[in-house]
């Protein structure tokens, strides 16, 4: 990831703390912890098939850019699989992590529709937040209150309303403490 793309490998990284952090705040540990945290870390995986001059371009995506960049998480699910002992959960993230909580259509389009895993919702959670709090070639970096609203705009559509209040309580605790 950091040889494709230093900005993927940073975002990889936050976004698998993140998901521990959540994870754990539900008591999750030891194995199921370690899967997720890792299925996490290579959610982007897929973006490795991505032209670096698209993940870096500054500016909006043109629709046949942004085809290819949809593509991203069946890609990830292609290579992860295809990597003996790969974990189970990391090939679901990969492919999920983009789902929306609702079921509705979004990217990558399914026969049926239904809801991401548990670990898919942490990552999409994280990835969102992540995304916004993070200078990228396109988009100036904003802070944790802007995340936050767009995630709350997006409970019960694109993230599980008990999830966004989670991650935001989780995040305060990190920033304060308490």
């Amino acid at each position: 990831l950091r040889d494709h793309d230093e900005y993927l490998f940073v975002h990889s990284v936050n976004v698998s703390m993140l998901v521990l952090a959540q994870a754990r705040s539900f008591g999750i540990e030891g194995d199921d912890l370690h899967a997720m945290g890792l299925a996490a870390m290579l959610h982007d995986i897929g973006k490795l098939s991505v032209p670096r001059e698209l993940l870096r371009k500054p500016g909006k995506l043109d629709e046949t850019e942004w085809k290819a960049m949809k593509l991203h998480p069946e890609l990830g699910l292609w290579h992860l699989a295809q990597i003996q002992d790969s974990v189970p959960l990391a090939l679901v993230v990969s492919f999920e992590h983009h789902l929306r909580f609702d079921g509705q259509p979004y990217y990558p389009l399914l026969s049926r529709p239904r809801r991401p895993c548990l670990a898919s919702q942490f990552t999409a959670l994280a990835d969102t937040y992540d995304a916004i709090c993070t200078h990228r070639a396109y988009q100036r970096a904003k802070g944790h209150a802007a995340a936050m609203e767009v995630l709350k705009q997006r409970a019960g559509s694109f993230h599980d309303p008990l999830l966004v209040g989670n991650l935001e309580r989780v995040i305060s605790w990190h920033q304060t403490g308490t």
